[in-house]
């Protein structure tokens, strides 16, 4: 089996793995209809010849999903061109030696390109962290494994990994015969320099494999002295004195696996991770491949404290996505054996895409003057299951690991979300433009344990199988740009949130009708793919004491809020109509 490293897919674990055990081959396109093209240039604007471009396609079939370009190099002057690709939402990413994207990646809402567009990427030089590793007495360490673990709560669980996500790259070397390491292309950021431990292991044996990791200056985790990476900047004389310490193993079998048929290197693997309670990032993590006969993990070198083991099978090729609750354990100065882990089935969401057509002539005749460059697809319509908490807390999010993964519709309109935990979800989709927007939800046959999927979401649980989803999607979709401008000689607020709710009193409680962004700090802000139709314009202040995760759930979810934000919007009487395929650039929202 030939394995090379590609990037990272669709901000997910999951597609990060295929980073690392993507086969080496090619799988040919279904319909050669179109080109993504571009170019890579640093900050300076000059361009970066012989970077490394991916481009990746979003779906749930693996030979889709491979059918994009995974090794395009640009040319002298940066330029990059993919013929022949299928139509599907795709990402773009470009790796080269000591460099990082200039905005770096958000895998919560991941930036996916269409046929016919032309991207540049722009990217920065990453940091430099060098240094040397030696024993008590002085003596290099030699093939050790040197990685930094981010200390940013921001991060994602592979933060723990030295992976950054929007290069593909992992950051993580040996030292020489020196006992000299240098670690390049650092996202700017706060670290620990961690030594004799990567977190991410396929199954590898090291001579350190048993010992305790080092970090800097030659600490404890608990005691590990911080450092602060700049763009660009080198902080050399970053020694590590290894401490050489023997840690303890934790072993045990998952079962309830599924095992795929071909591709086993990429059709299903297995994560599991092990944590501190409480915390959402991960100590170490190992990955098992199913279908080659792999049922056991260990970690090694594990210092005595309490622990919690989570494990969740991702497949590429069907449903079959599970979890095991995670189970807490305690290492107390000996080795712990036979720890099982059970997986157990996660819900899944089948449904179908439908694009509803304007009955009337005059909107086909308005609809027919929204500028498109192409026709859309259905198959590049992303739909994404949003997880619906009144009271959500930090956790180790399973997409963060590809267990759940937003949907691609297939080219008759199907798709399918799966690997979603107990809970309740709302249905979101993304256009590959402005001109079409969501209009409605509904389950064929109607569902009495599960009306109004739109205005009440969908809630599921484990091992659940609701299909039936019918999205309708419609043209003639309006936008809204403007900006929120204060009284003369008055200053706007830190942070503000825009909110446009439907002012027709049928559409009162059409959840899919309202729509909220945040304010930029000038109080610009941009408003895309919009029924048509009549609404108030209200401007907030997001609250300094409100949680990021707080922040990502939209008021209208709640029936209450929808209620109390559609009172006050009324009060404020400020109206907009949009037309069909109408783009307004330059409203203007008094601050009141």
């Amino acid at each position: 089996m030939c394995l090379s490293r590609s990037s990272f897919l669709n901000a997910t674990i999951c597609r990060s793995l295929l980073t690392l055990l993507t086969l080496c081959t090619t799988a040919s396109a279904q319909r050669s209809t179109g080109t993504i093209s571009g170019r890579v240039v640093g900050e300076d604007g000059q361009p970066i010849p012989r970077a490394v471009i991916s481009i990746l396609a979003l779906s749930g079939k693996l030979e889709k999903m491979m059918s994009g370009r995974m090794a395009l190099k640009t040319d002298a002057e940066g330029k990059f061109e993919a013929t022949g690709l299928d139509p599907s939402p795709y990402t773009v990413i470009a790796r080269a030696p000591g460099y990082l994207p200039a905005q770096p990646l958000d895998p919560a809402n991941p930036e996916y390109h269409y046929l016919g567009e032309s991207v540049t990427l722009v990217m920065r030089k990453g940091g430099v962290i060098t240094g040397k590793v030696t024993t008590a007495n002085g003596e290099p360490v030699v093939g050790v494994e040197v990685s930094t673990v981010s200390l940013d709560p921001a991060a994602s669980v592979t933060a723990a990994f030295s992976m950054d996500l929007g290069s593909g790259q992992i950051i993580m070397r040996q030292t020489d015969d020196r006992g000299v390491y240098r670690l390049y292309g650092v996202q700017p950021g706060k670290y620990l320099i961690v030594a004799g431990a990567t977190g991410f292991s396929l199954g590898t044996t090291t001579p350190f494999r048993g010992n305790v990791p080092t970090y800097y200056p030659g600490a404890t985790r608990d005691t590990a002295t911080p450092i602060t990476v700049q763009s660009g900047e080198e902080l050399s004389g970053m020694d590590i004195r290894y401490r050489g310490e023997s840690g303890f193993a934790i072993s045990g079998k998952v079962t309830g696996l599924t095992t795929g048929n071909t591709m086993v290197a990429v059709q299903s693997s297995t994560v599991v991770l092990l944590k501190r309670p409480g915390a959402t990032e991960a100590v170490a993590m190992t990955v098992m491949i199913p279908s080659a006969g792999q049922n056991s993990y260990g970690f090694y070198g594990v210092p005595n404290g309490e622990y919690e083991l989570i494990a969740s099978q991702v497949s590429l090729s069907d449903d079959n996505q599970s979890a095991a609750a995670p189970r807490r354990i305690t290492i107390n100065g000996a080795d712990l054996s036979g720890v099982d882990l059970a997986l157990t089935p996660l819900a899944v969401i089948k449904g179908k895409v439908i694009l509803e057509k304007p009955a009337e002539a005059a909107a086909q005749a308005a609809a027919a003057k929204c500028a498109n460059p192409r026709e859309s697809q259905l198959d590049e319509v992303v739909i994404l299951a949003r997880k619906d908490d009144p009271n959500p807390k930090p956790e180790i999010d399973l997409a963060a690991l590809g267990v759940s993964a937003p949907a691609v519709a297939e080219q008759q309109g199907a798709f399918s979300l799966r690997g979603l935990t107990t809970g309740r979800y709302r249905i979101a989709a993304r256009f590959p433009d402005a001109s079409w927007y969501l209009r409605a939800l509904s389950l064929t046959p109607a569902n009495p344990a599960l009306p109004e999927p739109a205005r009440n979401g969908l809630p599921v649980k484990a091992g659940d199988r609701v299909s039936g989803l019918v999205v309708a999607v419609a043209p003639g979709a309006a936008s809204l740009k403007g900006v929120v401008k204060p009284a003369t000689g008055a200053k706007l607020p830190a942070s503000l949130r825009v909110f446009l709710v439907p002012a027709e009193p049928e559409a009162k409680d059409d959840v899919l009708r309202y729509a909220e962004a945040e304010a930029g700090t000038n109080g610009e802000f941009s408003i895309a793919s919009l029924a048509p139709g009549k609404y108030w314009l209200l401007a907030r202040v997001v609250p300094a004491t409100e949680t990021a995760e707080k922040r990502l759930r939209p008021v209208a979810w709640d029936s209450v809020e929808r209620l109390r934000l559609r009172k006050e919007a009324e009060t404020s009487n400020v109206l907009v109509e949009l037309k069909t395929c109408q783009a307004v650039m330059d409203f203007v929202l008094q601050w009141k």
